[in-house]
């Protein structure tokens, strides 16, 4: 295997000069340690291997090049593949070889001249490459690539001003549109329920259902007009929120609802290409302007988080929030924070549907109360019935159910 300085040297020059990083912050996430992981020219999009631990990442570049191989607890990135590839930003670990017909497979979305084309990179000794979609000159720019719970490929596809996401299940299936959207797509993430959120490089992240139905767009907005990183959460202290940043602020956020996000971290207003959680359970981060892929793990003191849906109450010394059970309203809600930071005081029915926030800012450490009236945020009266109480401060969270009488 060659190493890394032997390969593209251009391209290790150019990483030190563009996108002047002079007086970035450091990158802050209470509750959690963030430390460099790996380090690999231009890092991109980036895959698991979830099995062996080893990283894939993308090259964001002009000429051919190989994309780079992290192993299992991170170090130097080197060059996999036995030919390079264009423009092989977007990458894809297929573990049960469903697009390639071998397990372990490494799936790229690059370029054979100027015609998007989607590549494998093969498990063998040569990591020989071979071609599994196109090239087709019906797509224009590949941008990230996701497996759903079926095992059906997605990925995005952009022209400079709008995008779509494309979708097939089978090699021997030509990749078909699933859904467009108005803005210029660059991330993209299918969770639990197969839902399907995408970023644009006009600060938007949009929710679509399994088939493209349109759920909520825009699901967030405002968050600045370059590559925008998301990921969701594996559950335990990340929860199954959706996870991206402001890129005006600087700020990591995390949202359950749309339009509702909360400040987990601050620091991250550097030119980031792409999120991915672990097999261990951090989040990874790939900062093309640095040339480091970031790792971010919760402490072990972090609260266990529930699964969205489901509202268990999670046990945690660090959170507490109290009410009478069942009550009558009002209600009030008492809450304690272990340290001054975001916090987050929302209401969900039965159906784990957000109706009303009560607390959403900076709150000082120490015992907190708000009351509700038993009105959703439109001011509509709600009917009795059981309803969630969540507190979100950083990485930390609190859920508890109440039966409300009338």
């Amino acid at each position: 295997m060659k190493a890394q300085s032997a390969i593209a040297p251009w391209l290790l020059v150019l990483a030190s000069i563009v996108l002047p990083v002079s007086g970035r912050a450091e990158l802050v996430v209470p509750g959690a340690t963030v430390e460099p992981y790996g380090s690999a020219a231009w890092p991109a999009w980036m895959s698991f291997d979830r099995q062996s631990g080893a990283l894939y990442t993308g090259v964001e570049t002009g000429p051919a090049t190989e994309i780079w191989h992290i192993g299992a607890g991170g170090g130097p990135a080197d060059p996999y593949g036995a030919a390079p590839i264009l423009d092989p930003d977007a990458v894809l670990h297929d573990a049960a070889g469903t697009m390639t017909g071998v397990p372990g497979s490494v799936l790229v979305g690059g370029r054979t001249g100027g015609v998007p084309q989607i590549f494998g990179i093969l498990p063998d000794p040569p990591q020989t490459v071979v071609s599994v979609f196109g090239p087709s000159s019906q797509w224009t720019n590949i941008a990230d690539m996701e497996f759903d719970g079926t095992g059906r490929l997605l990925f995005g596809d952009e022209n400079g001003t709008s995008g779509r996401v494309l979708a097939t299940s089978s090699p021997g299936e030509t990749p078909a549109q699933l859904f467009a959207i108005a803005g210029r797509i660059a991330g993209l993430e299918v969770d639990a329920a197969d839902r399907i959120y995408t970023s644009t490089f006009d600060g938007k992240v949009r929710l679509h259902g399994a088939d493209g139905s349109v759920i909520s767009d825009p699901f967030l907005s405002g968050l600045g007009n370059r590559i925008l990183p998301i990921a969701v959460g594996p559950g335990g202290p990340w929860g199954t929120d959706l996870y991206t940043v402001n890129q005006q602020t600087g700020e990591l956020i995390r949202a359950a609802t749309a339009g509702n996000p909360i400040v987990v971290g601050t620091g991250f207003s550097g030119f980031l290409i792409d999120f991915e959680f672990g097999p261990d359970g951090a989040l990874y981060v790939s900062d093309l302007g640095l040339g480091t892929i970031w790792r971010i793990a919760p402490e072990a003191t972090t609260a266990v988080l529930p699964l969205p849906g489901s509202f268990e109450p999670a046990v945690s010394s660090r959170l507490r929030i109290e009410h009478q059970n069942p009550a009558w309203l009002p209600l009030a809600i008492r809450y304690e924070l272990p340290a001054t930071s975001r916090a987050q005081v929302r209401i969900y029915d039965i159906q784990g549907r957000w109706v009303r926030t009560l607390v959403d800012g900076e709150t000082p450490a120490g015992a907190h109360a708000v009351e509700w009236d038993g009105r959703d945020d439109g001011g509509r009266v709600l009917p009795a019935g059981t309803y969630f109480f969540r507190l979100d401060a950083n990485l930390a969270t609190r859920t508890s159910k109440v039966l409300i009488l009338h």
